[in-house]
């Protein structure tokens, strides 16, 4: 019966790294193809892809080898598109990423703070016919997470007073906590906690034409 078992346990594990290697090559690929294409739509639907896949995968694995296969540059590339739709979609797998606490190497090396809170920023300003508001909330949990990181390169991008001011029309009590986090005076209390993240992200990640 233990050699039995033994033998199934070995089986298994070897199906657990047969799949692990598929997704690799999977995500490697349409990272690639994201990558490369000169076609535009090409470019869109591998991101949308990849966003799909961490958004609805239930494998913790994912978001490692998403990051690994390098596909943070395509998510961020797609908050250039002008579609809400779009945008949100790449806010919500970006806050999937970087709720991880701590954050891998390769995702704080690839986030792109600058690039990020120059976006958030036009986001947040965007009038509300081309933004709706749940796109907004998602923004705002973005830089939540990123500044849970506790790390001052990342951070700081996201101090820039024209930032804190669109962030202080939000009448939401994490926008409140970011504020204060952000103050000079603020590095001795405590960050906001993870589980208030998700529940914001959570009660706010729907589609905007839902």
């Amino acid at each position: 019966t233990q050699g039995v078992s033994s033998a199934a346990s070995d089986v298994y594990k070897r199906q657990q790294l047969e799949g692990l290697w598929l997704m690799i090559f999977l995500l490697s690929g349409t990272v690639k193809i994201g990558g490369v294409s000169v076609v535009p739509g090409l470019n869109i639907e591998a991101s949308r892809l990849l966003s799909s896949l961490l958004r609805y995968s239930k494998d913790p694995e994912v978001s490692d080898v998403m990051i690994q296969a390098g596909a943070v540059p395509l998510l961020l590339g797609l908050l250039n598109s002008p579609h809400s739709q779009l945008i949100n979609e790449m806010l919500g797998a970006l806050n999937l990423l970087t709720a991880v606490r701590p954050p891998s190497p390769g995702l704080v090396e690839n986030i792109d703070p600058a690039f990020l809170a120059g976006k958030i920023l036009e986001i947040l300003m965007m009038e509300e016919t081309r933004c709706p508001q749940e796109v907004k909330y998602n923004a705002i949990s973005l830089v939540n997470s990123l500044l849970q990181w506790r790390i001052d390169g990342v951070s700081d991008h996201f101090s820039q007073p024209q930032l804190r001011e669109e962030l202080g029309k939000f009448d939401l009590e994490i926008v409140q906590q970011m504020m204060e986090l952000l103050s000079p005076q603020s590095s001795g209390k405590e960050m906001i906690s993870t589980a208030a993240s998700f529940r914001m992200m959570f009660s706010y990640f729907r589609s905007p034409d839902s």
